[in-house]
């Protein structure tokens, strides 16, 4: 674990585990609104975030309208070249590294505290490379049946309950811990 970077994975998530549903490719228009704002306000805790670049292609007119300097967001893509154009330095990034080299960078740029916003693949790098010191995820009350999952390989991750708090009568939000060592 790169020192220094705190790795929060924050997701929103239908009851059976859905991160989207069917068929929609990732437009999240499902969550509530007691979500968005504490995404928004989970969001102003970070200095950085990482996604991938299918959540970028989906939210890209939202994310360029809300950058701002205090808060670097980082696009994993296999080919950061073709998004050149886009990048603003400082604000909005796209790289090709691993996720260790992409925090280690973080960290060495003064990055602190890492949000992970998705989508399924990027949550399981990360995880799977066990880089995740926190799970922030919201329980919305719907079934899909169909859908992308949080994520869609095989890992084997514990992690401590730490909070709960409803958000509304029906949503919860959830915040689990990486346990402490000893």
């Amino acid at each position: 674990m790169p020192e220094g970077v705190h790795v929060a994975l924050v997701a929103v998530q239908s009851i059976d585990g859905c991160i989207t549903r069917h068929d929609d490719g990732g437009a999240g228009g499902w969550a509530s609104a007691e979500d968005q704002r504490h995404f928004n306000a989970e969001l102003a805790s970070h200095d950085s975030a990482v996604f991938g670049n299918g959540t970028y292609r989906t939210d890209r007119e939202l994310i360029r309208a809300r950058l701002r300097p205090e808060l670097l967001r980082m696009v994993m893509t296999r080919r950061p070249e073709d998004a050149a154009g886009e990048a603003v330095p400082g604000q909005l990034e796209f790289t090709d590294q691993a996720p260790a080299a992409l925090l280690a960078g973080l960290g060495h740029r003064g990055r602190r505290r890492c949000a992970l916003l998705g989508g399924q693949a990027v949550y399981g790098r990360f995880l799977a490379d066990d880089l995740v010191d926190e799970l922030v995820l919201t329980v919305e009350p719907r079934v899909f049946g169909a859908g992308l999952r949080l994520v869609a390989t095989p890992i084997d991750r514990r992690f401590e309950l730490g909070d709960v708090e409803r958000l509304n009568a029906s949503t919860l939000l959830l915040r689990y811990h990486r346990p402490r060592a000893g």
